[in-house]
């Protein structure tokens, strides 16, 4: 389906990927329901560490900041430093050298998302639309940060997890 979008312009590829997720969402809640399920925290990152006194940080998410961190390094030396970050930049300004790639770049950012919600199971619930409230954030970065820019990209989001985090303390 994606394929026939890369002719057309970002809008276009953005309005059919949030119509896709809420067609799997739907399908998701047909199929099994929507009734959340929860994971328990493993038994190695249960528990706090002090930050200050009277002030515990859970071990659990500091796990999920360095495996952020860690898949940031990382995609940032595969994009910056390697033969296929090399064709995926060149794609960004020529996506017809590189379409078969572009599948498989789709594909590892959907093994990503599937990173991510694992990740934060032990937090939130799992259900049908848990990303929908972080979706419309990505969206935000990525029109921040400006499409195809890596550094761009991590900057927003910094910002925006910051201001939204802040704000909701507030």
């Amino acid at each position: 389906m994606f394929r026939h979008l890369y002719d057309r312009d970002h809008l276009a590829q953005v309005l059919a990927t949030f119509g896709v997720i809420l067609f799997l969402n739907e399908a998701v809640r047909i199929a099994w329901g929507s009734a959340p399920l929860s994971i328990p925290i493993p038994d190695v990152l249960s528990g706090s560490i002090p930050l200050m006194q009277g002030l515990l940080y859970p071990v659990y998410r500091i796990a999920i900041i360095v495996a952020g961190l860690a898949l940031a390094a990382l995609l940032y030396v595969l994009v910056n430093h390697t033969r296929v970050g090399m064709l995926v930049r060149a794609g960004s300004t020529h996506p017809e050298m590189v379409r078969r790639l572009f599948m498989i770049v789709f594909g590892f950012g959907a093994m990503l998302a599937g990173f991510a919600g694992i990740m934060v199971a032990p937090i939130l619930s799992v259900e049908p639309g848990m990303g929908d409230s972080i979706l419309i954030l990505a969206f935000v970065v990525i029109v921040i940060g400006g499409i195809g820019s890596i550094r761009g990209a991590f900057v927003s989001a910094l910002l925006i997890g910051l201001v939204d985090t802040l704000g909701r303390s507030f």
